[in-house]
């Protein structure tokens, strides 16, 4: 028999649900198949573009409602921004996707993702929130960081 070593991560609730299928099973976690675990991943990709945006919005104590409202204040904006990011690094969403949802044009979307470039480069405090945000969302670094 083959042995072949997965990686992937699993909630804790779906590691349940795989260790109740294995005992109800009469089996090992080693004979479990991976399209059986495959039923129990989820992929971060998967989360809802609301989900996100709910995250941000709480985390910059806002509401989501502000954060896609037509406004140039500064705590509305860089939220705003931060969505924008999410939402393209961790969704995979298009600039004219992120642009429809927000009401936004792509070029601004492509905008709002340098400025929190910048904004995490020059501001240690706006990196460590990025941070926090990014343990939040579930966020894993390979071998780069978003």
């Amino acid at each position: 028999m083959n042995t072949v070593t997965v990686s992937f991560q699993l909630s804790e609730e779906s590691l349940d649900k795989v260790m109740e299928q294995v005992t109800l099973n009469n089996t090992t976690l080693e004979l479990f198949t991976q399209e059986r675990f495959e039923e129990y991943l989820i992929d971060i990709r998967t989360l809802p573009v609301d989900r996100v945006v709910m995250i941000v919005a709480i985390y910059f104590n806002t509401t989501p409602g502000r954060i896609k409202e037509h406004s140039r204040l500064r705590n509305i904006v860089v939220p705003r921004q931060v969505c924008m990011f999410y939402m393209h690094h961790l969704l995979g969403m298009s600039f004219t996707d992120i642009g429809k949802y927000f009401n936004k044009n792509h070029a601004t979307v492509m905008y709002a993702l340098q400025a929190v470039e910048n904004l995490k480069f020059f501001d240690r405090s706006f990196k460590g929130e990025m941070y926090g945000l990014d343990r939040l969302l579930n966020m894993k670094y390979k071998n780069q960081e978003l």
